[in-house]
């Protein structure tokens, strides 16, 4: 069995509150072989705004988002409720912004002394003003 997972995710009409989590749109690509009835990312939340990893491993994240925005836009990544990683760039009136970060994740197979490791939950938060008219696009793939 291959050991390639990866999962992409695109929405085309973000629209975002400031310190609001971005939904992340439709799965558009997917390749997660279940093993022991178990997948390697799992959607969850109304309106598709986390994306749990099931299995330990090294993972590549990918986001990129553009969109309008007047004032300070900044994007962040959230591993298990942690804000880990954020962009930021200043857009003048109804200015267009793009924004592109990129982070490697390890996760660690649970065990007798954390058994909090797996699943854990990627998310995306707009840390700053309030952006419509964007899109965003998510890749997360295993890389070992």
């Amino acid at each position: 069995m291959s050991n390639f997972r990866m999962i992409q995710m695109t929405n085309n009409a973000v629209s975002a509150s400031a310190n609001e989590l971005i939904p992340l749109g439709k799965v558009t690509r997917k390749i997660s072989p279940c093993e022991n009835n178990r997948s390697t990312f799992v959607v969850t939340t109304t309106g598709a705004d986390t994306v749990n990893i099931e299995r330990d491993g090294y993972y590549h994240i990918f986001y990129n988002f553009t969109g309008t925005a007047t004032g300070a836009v900044g994007i962040a990544l959230v591993i298990n409720d942690e804000t880990v990683l954020t962009r930021q760039m200043t857009a003048g009136t109804a200015g267009l912004v793009s924004i592109a970060f990129d982070y490697y994740l390890r996760v660690f197979p649970n065990c007798n002394n954390s058994s909090t490791n797996i699943p854990a939950s990627v998310q995306i938060l707009n840390s700053g003003v309030a952006v419509s008219a964007g899109s965003g696009n998510l890749v997360i793939e295993r890389v070992y």
